[in-house]
């Protein structure tokens, strides 16, 4: 059920052929509130997902960038670090 808070109002005519509707506010009822998170943070080991579907949301979901980290090692390369806490090593490009 959708319930209008503000008056409607409708222009049609030869110098308004299309028509346009202001709502204006609109609350809609009957759904239930999303109330878990709207951050989340990628995750190597396991898909994230949100139990967002048939529920109303009060902002929009941020899905932040996935994590990465570089570092040189001893041996010449680079330890690198991606969506993960565990190190991968990789020696000198090979």
């Amino acid at each position: 059920m959708i319930i209008v808070s503000s008056p409607v109002s409708v222009e049609i005519g030869k110098n308004h052929p299309e028509v346009q509707v202001d709502f204006g506010e609109v609350q809609v009822y009957g759904a239930a509130l999303y109330t878990g998170d709207y951050e989340v943070i990628p995750d190597a080991d396991h898909a994230v997902v949100l139990p967002t579907s048939g529920k109303r949301m009060r902002s929009d979901v941020n899905v932040q960038k996935i994590p990465y980290f570089a570092v040189s090692n001893p041996q010449g390369g680079k330890t690198v670090s991606i969506a993960t806490d565990q190190l991968i090593v990789l020696n000198g490009g090979e």
